[in-house]
């Protein structure tokens, strides 16, 4: 039986859980927090578009300088989602396991999510109630 340390599946995996962590900093921090490599701002804004992320500051500054605030209150569930989905997403990593991860999408949204999700990422394990996740998928465990 081959046995993976801890350390090796770290380097593969990325998790996005129900309930993500938003922190106080800017979106880019945010978006990089966990990255080995960060990400050039083109490709952060890249994925925020693609997950429909529109954080537009009306003053013309970059919306990657865009200061969330304490426990990210200003966010809604999906947006906060979404962006715990691009933070996985910028690490690249081979597999990602996702719990609930489009429970505060409305389906036109979570189609788009879930289509990203399927082109970007070798294998994902969803943990889901969801209908739309669970008929993207090659298998179904029900329990």
């Amino acid at each position: 039986m081959a046995r993976l340390s801890p350390t090796t599946i770290l380097n593969r995996v990325s998790v996005v859980s129900q309930d993500p962590f938003v922190f106080l900093g800017t979106l880019r921090d945010n978006l990089l927090y966990g990255t080995e490599e960060p990400a050039a701002d083109g490709e952060l804004l890249s994925i925020l578009d693609a997950l429909s992320l529109d954080f537009t500051c009306e003053d013309g500054s970059s919306p990657l300088d865009r200061v969330l605030g304490s426990e990210a209150r200003q966010l809604s569930g999906g947006e906060r989602q979404r962006i715990a989905i691009a933070r996985a997403l910028i690490r690249r990593k081979e597999v990602m396991i996702l719990d609930e991860p489009t429970s505060a999408l409305d389906g036109e949204t979570e189609s788009r999510v879930l289509a990203l999700l399927r082109s970007r990422v070798g294998t994902l394990i969803m943990i889901t109630h969801r209908e739309a996740p669970r008929a993207i998928a090659d298998e179904v465990i029900a329990l």
